[in-house]
């Protein structure tokens, strides 16, 4: 798994380097869309989504150069297409500080929009530096964050436990926090506890290091949880471990 997201990174830093000049010119030919106020038509959306993907090479090739590019398009709000994409792509490439203080500015505006809010933690949890999981683990303190709401619990919670560098960290701490959720949310909320559950169900997909400790939160959570839901999930991963 390591191996194959450093080649996917690599490739695209790559394409990013080689085309620079050509992705430059069509990212500043797609910011048309910017110099007026928003709308949904065929063609503004093709070039949102055309622009944030050159854009994504661009940061991928060179990233010190171009992640002012990232926090510019974040801090001038002109749709949520922009904005998610910024998140995720400073999420990836920029350091935890920066990404935390470009988000925070963000989050100043949107306090009384949870929906935009929901996207914020979301992006946060999906992000890919080294303090991401102490990030998430701070967010459930946050004011807005409601921890007993479904909602909020997969913006946040689940989308870590899909993040495929963090959740899977090669000392299991991702497991084991992700453990710790599913057991407290059991207490409450059965079938949410139980979807965040399944992101072990993948296990068999893992190098067998990660697998024991998969194995161990999974064990950990057959003891101390009691709904059907959860049970559920638990015992057709570990059978399925065991099955190989």
């Amino acid at each position: 798994m390591d191996t194959l997201i450093q080649a996917h990174k690599l490739v695209r830093q790559h394409i990013g380097q080689a085309l620079e000049p050509v992705l430059l010119d069509t990212y500043e030919a797609c910011r048309e869309t910017e110099k007026r106020p928003y709308e949904w038509t065929p063609a503004d959306v093709g070039q949102r989504a055309l622009k944030n993907t050159v854009l994504s090479y661009l940061v991928a090739g060179n990233p010190q150069h171009h992640l002012k590019r990232l926090s510019e398009q974040l801090a001038r709000r002109h749709n949520m297409t922009d904005s998610r994409a910024a998140m995720s792509m400073l999420g990836d490439y920029a350091d935890a500080a920066t990404f935390r203080t470009a988000m925070d500015a963000f989050s100043q505006h949107y306090l009384n929009n949870p929906q935009v809010l929901e996207q914020w933690f979301r992006e946060q949890a999906a992000a890919d530096h080294d303090k991401v999981l102490e990030r998430v683990q701070e967010l459930m303190h946050h004011p807005v964050y409601d921890s007993q709401n479904p909602n909020m619990i997969r913006a946040l919670l689940e989308e870590f436990a899909w993040n495929p560098t963090h959740f899977h960290r090669k000392d299991g701490a991702g497991y084991q926090f992700v453990a710790d959720q599913v057991i407290a949310i059991d207490a409450f909320n059965p079938s949410i506890a139980a979807s965040l559950a399944k992101a072990f169900s993948k296990i068999n997909q893992f190098d067998p290091d990660r697998q024991a400790l998969m194995k161990k939160q999974l064990q950990r959570i057959q003891r101390e949880t009691h709904s059907p839901d959860v049970q559920d999930i638990v015992d057709k991963t570990l059978k399925s471990l065991d099955a190989k």
